[in-house]
């Protein structure tokens, strides 16, 4: 799987991974994605910061959401750098 790094590489990659991949994502595989704890991508769903859907008790979440959120939230941090 493809990840994000901290020097602002596009997510490209990322997205173009994700077509032949499930459509449904763990919480330790977006938290890789991601780089971040599992705790806080929980901490985030349960805030509904981060899109997910709840199966019963376990948090999934859609790849195509996280990837059009990755892409919205960089967006907007390019707006604000500008």
């Amino acid at each position: 799987m493809a990840r994000l790094t901290k020097k602002g590489k596009t997510q490209r990659a990322v997205l173009e991974t994700s077509a032949s991949q499930p459509p449904f994502m763990k919480v330790d595989e977006v938290a890789s994605l991601l780089g971040v704890s599992r705790v806080t991508i929980a901490t985030w769903a349960r805030m509904n910061f981060i899109p997910h859907e709840k199966l019963g008790r376990v948090n999934k979440f859609r790849r195509a959401e996280i990837m059009r959120w990755l892409e919205s939230r960089s967006d907007a941090k390019q707006l604000q750098a500008a």
